[in-house]
């Protein structure tokens, strides 16, 4: 007798998502998107996506969701955001009834998504961190961060929707005093509560990542260590491009550390070298959900989500043969502007960045079989140049 196959149900389809998408594709298994109706995502008009699913506001994220309690399989959720993975979480005995999905405990997302618990597990577990310290708009600012010196990196305390919709970066990067109190006033106008963080020299490509899968008995059944190779914005953005790394250090200390909290579900750490003294700190976890660039790990033979889906079904799926050691991954117009950063700032040649690049490619956007997805992301980069050249 053939089993059924449960669907795959990707909340939502942008970033990670896609990842996802083009990691389980070509497996026979229904694959459902999931996106908000209020935002132009080249990804959601994928060809590789069975169904597409748009909701305007969280009533109609909760309705939708429960619809699939009427499939005749607990479909499998895969979670791309803290946002899908504090929603889920906090209605948890409801929708781990309709899907299939596994998740840490409340008191470790706790811990990992929350500021100021975090460092003090970071001391006793002996985990490296920068200096840090929280501020909200009541707090004197030069009294909190006279400990800490310049440079140093603003962020929010919980990154949430606001701060992306009002354009803001993912952190800000300050200087001096001076920087600092520009970018405070403001990010406080987003959030109430922020994040000031001592500045961990270094380049993109000092930043370390390791990406991992654990079971519901806290086993780790995939991983994958890679390393960034260029951001954007410069420094203090997200990945423009990353390969596969070596580093035995990052992968112990992530298994050491989600061993030690009994972990379960999708999670990564991010690392940063200092580059003076050649220590890797802690710089962030990512908990419950895929990271941005874990479609990385699929181009090198680690397809975590595949590993999830057949750990979760009891499947044994297939894994794509891995014909190239070393694949490059890239997020086209995120590269496109670091590169030319770079080399605008004299801190790379063309010469210098070609040969970066010149290994096998995997491209975020790019993709023989769904070329409509790169089409639209051709318009996006335009259409944002032409918005951005109207506001000068």
């Amino acid at each position: 007798m053939i089993k059924l196959k449960p669907a795959a149900v990707i909340l939502d389809i942008n970033f990670s998502g896609y990842g996802v998408v083009r990691s389980l594709h070509g497996h026979q298994i229904e694959l459902i998107a999931i996106k908000p109706s209020n935002s132009f995502i080249p990804e959601s008009r994928s060809r590789l996506v069975d169904k597409l699913i748009t909701y305007s506001n969280e009533n109609e994220l909760f309705d939708l969701l429960s619809d699939f309690k009427y499939y005749d399989q607990n479909p499998i959720l895969f979670l791309n955001s803290d946002y899908y993975v504090e929603y889920i979480a906090s209605d948890w005995q409801y929708f781990k009834n309709i899907f299939n999905i596994i998740l840490p405990d409340n008191q470790t997302i706790k811990l990992l998504l929350n500021k100021d618990l975090f460092p003090e597990f970071a001391v006793r577990n002996k985990i490296l961190i920068p200096k840090t310290v929280t501020i909200d708009h009541n707090d004197n600012n030069n009294s909190k961060i006279e400990n800490l010196s310049f440079p140093v990196v603003l962020k929010p305390f919980y990154r949430k929707k606001n701060w992306d919709n009002a354009g803001l970066p993912k952190v800000f990067y300050c200087k001096n005093l001076n920087e600092f109190q520009e970018s405070y006033f403001m990010a406080i106008e987003v959030e109430k509560e922020l994040i000031v963080q001592e500045y961990i020299p270094g380049d993109d490509s000092d930043i370390y990542f390791c990406l991992v899968y654990y079971d519901s008995n806290s086993s780790c059944k995939g991983s994958f260590t890679g390393k960034k190779l260029r951001q954007w914005p410069v420094d203090t953005g997200s990945t423009a491009s990353a390969t596969i790394s070596r580093e035995e250090f990052v992968k112990s200390e992530t298994v050491r550390i989600f061993d030690k909290l009994k972990y379960k579900g999708f999670g990564s750490i991010e690392y940063k070298r200092h580059s003076v003294n050649g220590r890797f700190y802690l710089m962030e976890p990512t908990v419950g959900r895929l990271n941005q660039q874990e479609f990385v790990s699929t181009v090198h033979g680690i397809n975590l989500p595949l590993i999830c889906y057949n750990s979760l079904t009891g499947l044994n799926l297939p894994f794509s043969k891995v014909k190239h050691e070393k694949t490059i991954y890239i997020d086209e117009w995120s590269e496109l502007k670091s590169a030319i950063y770079h080399i605008k700032h004299k801190k790379l040649t063309f010469k210098h960045w070609f040969l970066s690049v010149k290994d096998k490619k995997s491209f975020r956007y790019w993709n023989i079989k769904d070329p409509l997805v790169f089409a639209l992301s051709i318009i996006r980069f335009f259409g944002s140049i032409v918005k951005n050249y109207r506001k000068i």
